[in-house]
């Protein structure tokens, strides 16, 4: 459901707060430069909720994607504004897209 012409694939969030808030800084830089630009994430099922807080905060206006267990017998995928779906229970491999 997002966008898939223009993608960056990011690797892992990093651990510390403040380097997360900076990554979200440059993401907004990109998304006024390319519009349809779409940014994919690891992230820690023990983090997630709070990645989600941080994206709703610093980028409320981005779709995002949480997809755990991706290509396997339990794959699931939640959709919506960060601020929509940051209150969950996320078990597995977690793969955020951005959007």
């Amino acid at each position: 459901g997002a966008p898939a012409s223009v993608f960056t694939f990011m690797g892992f969030l990093p651990k510390r707060t403040n380097e997360v808030k900076k990554v979200f800084a440059k993401l907004q830089q990109h998304k006024s430069i390319e519009k349809d630009m779409t940014f994919i994430f690891y992230e820690s099922p023990h983090r997630i909720n709070e990645t989600l807080a941080l994206i709703a905060e610093h980028l409320p206006e981005m779709n995002v994607s949480v997809t755990r267990e991706m290509t396997k017998q339990y794959e699931e995928t939640v959709r919506g504004l960060a601020s929509e779906i940051k209150d969950r229970e996320y078990r597995g491999e977690i793969t955020l897209v951005i959007s």
